[in-house]
């Protein structure tokens, strides 16, 4: 699952939170704050838990590719 990073980005200033402060939050390493940023993909435990952090819908964060 790919989260997207701007939107990611988005919803952390809506939370008037830092990236890394909500990957914190989540209880997450910041190796997954590297990785959102190159566009590689995370696990679906992994978008739920910053979804939760930054208190809004999954469907916020991530990006559908087809194929």
């Amino acid at each position: 699952m790919l989260i997207d990073y701007q939107k990611f980005f988005i919803a952390c200033a809506r939370a008037e939170i830092t990236a890394t402060a909500a990957i914190e939050k989540a209880g997450l390493s910041s190796f997954i704050l590297t990785k959102i940023k190159h566009g590689n993909n995370v696990t679906t435990l992994t978008v739920g838990k910053l979804a939760k952090a930054l208190n809004v819908p999954v469907e916020e964060l991530v990006v559908f590719k087809n194929g």
